[in-house]
């Protein structure tokens, strides 16, 4: 019977493992063209270095492509509450303030492509409702600019319970943010006899936001500041969390 014999035998076929192991090692197993959206960004490829938490590829260098994936080790992608719904107090009639928008603290590196907040009918007729974020550099500065704006579906209105809007950026804006960054977050009833949940106190007297002290409008380009035109200091605000998946 004719097979593997022998030390010598032994020795051979180890060394040839041996070397295949290495040449794998090196990449000399093969290349990886990488592309994103069908368009090549790293050939040949012998490192794919996954770093973060979505969807970008990069040319690092030295033959490596660097893939960024947003939205967190674990999947469920980046969310926080401006205003936690379970430390609301009241019911907030926002017909009767027309816009509400204050400031608040991103808790994420996120895109912030959903907004879920929290209220019931208190009439017949559900809530067209229209809800904005911004930028916030600081007071008076021109940088404040409105980033995006989330609207009601015509044909889902807002109900009882939780209602879930998607942002769309403004032209030339983004709606990633970052850990620690400030932003201001709004909201606005434009029809219906629906209201949300939130507070109304201030810290100390201390007011961080506005409210639309002419009637009904829309909202600014720019964060209007305190006492501006049209505009009045105000404590309230809603509840809501802005997250990156629908829930």
């Amino acid at each position: 019977m004719s097979g593997i014999t022998g030390p010598n035998a032994m020795l051979s076929m180890q060394s040839k493992i041996n070397a295949n192991t290495k040449a794998i090692a090196a990449g000399g197993g093969g290349s990886i063209e990488v592309q994103q959206s069908d368009v090549p960004v790293v050939d040949p490829c012998s490192t794919l270095n996954f770093s973060g938490a979505g969807v970008s590829i990069t040319d690092a260098g030295g033959g490596e492509a660097k893939l960024v994936i947003s939205g967190g080790g674990d999947g469920d992608g980046g969310a926080f509450s401006p205003f936690n719904v379970a430390a609301s107090t009241i019911n907030l009639d926002i017909s009767s303030f027309q816009n509400i928008i204050y400031l608040t603290i991103a808790e994420a590196d996120m895109e912030m492509k959903y907004i879920t907040f929290w209220g019931a009918n208190d009439g017949e007729n559900d809530g067209d409702v229209e809800c904005a974020v911004y930028k916030y550099v600081g007071p008076g500065d021109p940088g404040n600019d409105l980033l995006g704006l989330a609207v009601t579906d015509p044909l889902n209105l807002c109900d009882h319970g939780p209602n879930t809007l998607t942002f769309v950026a403004e032209p030339g804006q983004s709606l990633d943010v970052l850990k620690g960054e400030s932003i201001m977050v709004g909201m606005r009833l434009k029809s219906g006899t629906w209201e949300t949940v939130g507070h109304d106190s201030a810290f100390e007297g201390w007011v961080f936001g506005v409210e639309s002290s002419g009637g009904l409008v829309a909202f600014p380009d720019v964060y209007p500041e305190l006492e501006a035109e049209g505009w009045q200091a105000s404590p309230n605000r809603f509840a809501c969390t802005i997250h990156e998946v629908t829930v």
